[in-house]
């Protein structure tokens, strides 16, 4: 078994047990039902969500998924390590939803969709991108590790975990996009006046 991969062995039927990098030997009433390449693997796509205040936003994302964990003492010869009862949960789960075992990054993506879905519609629009309305701006450090954490929460019953997520680009209705820039546009000048007056004052306070 090359590095990075695993199989699924039943056993009459039944799961027998995972095996991953290197030689294995089948009992004679084993099967291996299915391989599966560990990752990471990498997905660009593209969910749809409404904002608390009915702006539909179109939101282009690329996330990195791996199954199993992370290494541990004497993996040091394994390329790719492996968790077999993650291993176990992804191919099952898989199975259960219909698909080939190799397709439980879709099923990784559906979650990761359905939790910015969830997301979207609590905030306003200008609190996703407004720094002044909301201290956890949609693209601020804070929200997408919050956002990762909350979609590897389910991914894990599913042995699949999300190392990293970006999101690339965010579309909305051309009308909606230029008077909010203009807005933006307008508060970014404010926020930057008072932060220079703020200065000012303070730089005079030091002198006296």
């Amino acid at each position: 078994i090359q590095s990075g991969n695993a199989v699924y062995i039943e056993r009459g039927m039944k799961f027998s047990r995972i095996v991953g990098q290197g030689k294995a030997f089948l009992h004679w009433d084993e099967r291996i039902t299915a391989a599966v390449n560990l990752g990471p693997q990498y997905e660009t796509f593209t969910t749809t969500a409404w904002t608390k205040d009915g702006i539909k936003l179109e939101i282009e994302m690329n996330g990195e998924y791996f199954l199993g964990g992370e290494r541990h003492e004497g993996d040091e010869n394994i390329l790719i390590p492996y968790d077999p009862e993650a291993i176990r949960k992804a191919v099952e789960y898989t199975f259960k939803s219909g698909k080939a075992a190799n397709e439980w990054l879709k099923s990784a993506t559906g979650q990761t969709k359905g939790a910015l879905g969830a997301l979207i519609p609590q905030k306003y629009l200008d609190e996703l991108f407004m720094e002044s309305r909301n201290e956890t701006m949609l693209l601020s450090t804070k929200s997408m590790k919050d956002l990762v954490n909350s979609v590897n929460a389910k991914l894990r019953e599913y042995g699949v975990v999300l190392s990293t997520l970006q999101i690339t680009n965010i579309n909305m209705p051309d009308h909606i996009k230029q008077e909010r820039l203009k807005t933006w546009g307008v508060e970014r000048t404010n926020i930057a006046t008072i932060a220079s007056g703020e200065v000012k004052a303070h730089q005079i306070h030091m002198r006296e």
